[in-house]
């Protein structure tokens, strides 16, 4: 098994935007809002650049480590998991984020936060499975989260890349096996 963590590479690699309508969109900001922020849902986007996960490797577990700005107790469910996307761009606006396709997320009741702490989110690995098995995937290429308001009372503010990015996305895996030139399948069709 192998490991595979890193965090968003620019400023513009997270923030956050409106989940249903209006304008909301942030990506330079010291911090990231999720959940319910008074009566408007909003979304966080975490963009990891240069993610060395080769292409089918097994996911045994994905998940963000997410450092809490501020402490709020009131509910807040919420869905993450990856952008069903090969190399994804960072989201750029409100709509640009709404569009975006989605894997498949895992719920999240997210837990009561206390400011300066860091909280690991729910395992996304059937989502973050779907992703390295795309066909137009590549070690190297971008993978964005997306966390989306489910059900809340409220909201979580964590880190954003311009506060002290030290939110974190760890992946454990196990790549895919080669079959070297050689083997009795390839000595077979090479007598053929």
């Amino acid at each position: 098994m192998a490991t595979f963590s890193s965090k968003p590479g620019v400023s513009a690699d997270d923030g956050y935007f409106n989940t249903v309508s209006g304008s909301g969109y942030q990506n330079n900001a010291t911090t990231t809002i999720f959940g319910l922020n008074g009566a408007t849902p909003r979304s966080g986007f975490f963009r990891i650049p240069s993610v060395t996960i080769p292409r089918t490797s097994v996911i045994s577990a994905a998940s963000m480590t997410l450092r809490a700005k501020s402490t709020i107790s009131v509910a807040c469910s919420v869905t993450i998991g990856p952008e069903a996307a090969d190399n994804p761009a960072a989201v750029s606006s409100d709509s640009d984020g709404r569009g975006r396709s989605r894997a498949t997320a895992a719920s999240w009741t997210v837990p009561s936060m206390t400011s300066g702490n860091d909280y690991t989110s729910a395992d996304f690995t059937t989502g973050m499975q779907a992703v390295v098995n795309r066909a137009g995937f590549a070690s190297g290429n971008a993978v964005q989260i997306l966390i989306d308001e489910a059900s809340s009372s409220d909201r979580r503010i964590v880190d954003a890349w311009n506060g002290t990015n030290l939110n974190t996305f760890d992946v454990t895996y196990t790549p895919p096996r080669s079959q070297p030139y050689g083997t009795r399948w390839d000595h077979h069709r090479a007598n053929y």
